[in-house]
């Protein structure tokens, strides 16, 4: 919170507030409801995809308490950064008795798609837009080459830090997994990898498994797109600046902060001004109707779903 405080504080000193909500004020709501309505499509998508992951381990629950689940999960994640994954977890052990390093195995598996999915799109973008890019870099990056070399290289530190820290523990392992805490957390670990593993070789329904993922997706782009129709100024946008504002702000979801608050509106908005000429009080704006937009569906869907939670019956969901 403290992170997320500190980058809401540092965006709205280069903007002045009363012009943010003057914009914000301008939001076709129709558009906005659609959009959100599209997201929920998505989450309900995404619940059926972890269904299939779990299956192979022998659980089959319903659709409707996987969605409980998931929803529970987006819930919490706007309080405790990545508590939701333990949070449906729980609601899945409470409800069909599946096994938290079972159905958390799954949800690594999980985020393992789903980072796949994004250097896909990355990979993408970086095509599609690669004169804008390089424009970008041109004008910025490599501008500032000569005096940036006279700066310490903090980031080939912290890469060669994690190089020699990665080589040090697998070399003196046996040393430190004499250790009991190390050992645990170790053999936790690995033990997750080789079920996510697992899950995705003996997954049934691959092809399912696949356009639900492509489903997740498609969603959360069309989302994205039709934020910058429901606004004035980024109207004239193209599907392309929202292939890349979705990769942006997915970045900056993952960041340590409370449902990403904060790093997403920093990342969005940076990306609007920087690679398509946004006024930096457009791009706050645009980042702040569709993060808040998705923050109440969030906590109003996913509070009911927290709250449905606590009544759901135990019992067996093994196949």
């Amino acid at each position: 919170m403290i992170i997320a405080a500190a980058l809401i504080w540092v965006i709205l000193l280069f903007v002045d507030p009363k012009t943010i909500w003057e914009k914000v004020s301008q939001a076709n709501l129709a558009i906005i409801v659609l959009a959100i309505s599209i997201s929920i499509l998505a989450h309900l998508s995404r619940a059926y995809r972890w269904k299939l992951l779990l299956q192979p381990l022998g659980y089959n629950p319903s659709l409707w308490n996987s969605f409980v689940a998931v929803m529970t999960a987006y819930f919490v994640n706007i309080f405790i950064p990545r508590g939701g994954e333990v949070a449906r977890c729980a609601v899945l052990k409470k409800s069909d008795n599946i096994p938290f390093t079972s159905s958390i195995a799954t949800v690594v598996a999980e985020r393992v798609v789903d980072f796949l999915c994004l250097l896909i799109l990355i990979g993408f973008a970086f095509v599609l837009e690669y004169e804008r890019f390089m424009k970008f870099f041109q004008e910025t990056v490599f501008a500032k080459k000569e005096s940036a070399q006279t700066s310490f290289p903090w980031m080939y530190l912290i890469l060669a830090l994690m190089v020699v820290g990665t080589i040090v523990f697998f070399s003196l392992k046996k040393y430190f997994l004499r250790v009991p805490f190390i050992k645990k957390i170790y053999e936790f670990v690995i033990s997750l990898f080789i079920q996510a593993f697992n899950t995705f070789r003996l997954l049934k329904k691959k092809r399912e498994f696949i356009l639900h993922t492509i489903i997740i997706w498609t969603g959360y782009y069309l989302m994205t797109y039709l934020v910058f129709l429901a606004l004035p100024f980024t109207a004239h946008l193209d599907g392309m600046a929202g292939l890349v504002i979705l990769i942006v702000g997915g970045l900056g979801m993952s960041a340590p902060s409370s449902g990403g608050i904060g790093p997403f509106h920093f990342m969005v908005a940076g990306a609007l001004t920087l690679f398509y000429g946004l006024t930096s009080e457009n791009g706050v704006a645009y980042a702040f109707v569709i993060h808040t937009s998705q923050m109440i569906s969030l906590f109003v869907f996913g509070g009911i779903a927290a709250s449905l939670s606590l009544f759901l019956g135990k019992k067996s969901s093994a196949e």
